[in-house]
């Protein structure tokens, strides 16, 4: 079993898979009325289907990839993780939305899931960057860049876990704030 990570989940539903469209609605329904109660900006998901350049290799993986990559995110923290989008999520379920907030949601009227921020999941890989060995210019990665850290993660590198995570968790932020769109994690 693993995680698997999209963005423009909705929209290839509403075309593909009707049902778990209408679960997703009841979902974002719910996500919203958590988000006014934190006094946040409401998310409107895509309802089309756009071409979408993900640069990572994968995103589907195990767990583990995952657990590896918000250990080293902990240790580099010195324990101020308590409050992370990248620690504070689950492995398996739960949404990013590219609003703006500061606290993980575990709402139970997100039937179980939790609730994060793309912008903050993106900050906190950013700063975490260096710790892989990943070059980034004011944030963003380039496409040489991503294509080195892809390699790596396919590596020997001892780091290959923590970077097959890291970009397409970095990815998934980054189409997310870019077409305004959910990242989902089934």
């Amino acid at each position: 079993m693993g995680v698997s990570i999209y963005v423009g989940f909705y929209a290839s539903c509403l075309k593909y898979d009707p049902d778990i469209a209408v679960t997703l609605e009841q979902q974002f329904k719910a996500m919203n009325t958590v988000l006014v109660e934190q006094g946040v900006s409401t998310h409107t998901e895509p309802t089309a289907i756009v071409d979408m350049k993900n640069r990572a290799a994968s995103n589907d993986f195990s767990y583990g990839k995952i657990f590896q990559l918000r250990q080293l995110y902990t240790d580099t923290m010195d324990g101020h993780s308590s409050e992370s989008h990248l620690v504070c999520h689950s492995d398996f379920d739960g949404f990013y939305l590219p609003v703006e907030f500061h606290n993980v949601s575990n709402d139970k009227r997100i039937q179980g899931t939790f609730l994060g921020s793309s912008y903050e999941l993106m900050k906190e890989l950013v700063s975490l960057a260096p710790e892989l060995g990943i070059s980034l210019r004011d944030g963003i990665l380039c496409d040489e860049e991503a294509a080195e850290v892809n390699a790596r993660a396919w590596s020997s590198d001892r780091h290959s876990d923590e970077l097959m995570a890291w970009i397409a968790l970095f990815e998934a932020a980054r189409l997310s704030i870019e077409h305004k769109s959910a990242i989902v994690f089934r």
